[in-house]
């Protein structure tokens, strides 16, 4: 549990020397595309959120997640083929990752983390 907490603070943190408001990985792929999280809300009040992904200009936003649970915090994977994301979709917070098209999203940690206060 505490190395689910661990990596869960390094994506929400960053790391090394970096500003706390970055996410520890980097937002633009090589093909120019970013990937971000939107703060969408959730019909029960919670603060939900998704991971979206877009052209560097601008054009053709395109939803990655659909919960209303949070999902955020993405980044690319070093060979751009995948997208990893912090998610509570399960009731705790872990890692995911998934294609960049949206698919084959599956769980990278089981740990049962609840959110640092």
């Amino acid at each position: 549990m505490l190395a689910t907490v661990g990596l869960i603070s390094v994506l929400a943190y960053g790391c090394t020397g970096q500003s706390a408001v970055d996410h520890g990985g980097d937002l633009v792929s090589e093909e120019g595309q970013i990937v971000f999280t939107r703060f969408t809300g959730s019909p029960d009040g919670s603060d939900g959120a998704d991971v979206y992904l877009m052209n560097a200009d601008g054009t053709n936003q395109e939803r990655m997640t659909d919960a209303p649970e949070f999902e955020g915090f993405p980044a690319w994977s070093p060979d751009g083929k995948r997208i990893a994301f912090v998610s509570d979709r399960d009731g705790d917070w872990d890692i995911y990752t998934m294609k960049i098209d949206g698919t084959e999203q599956s769980r990278l940690t089981k740990g049962g983390a609840a959110w640092p206060s």
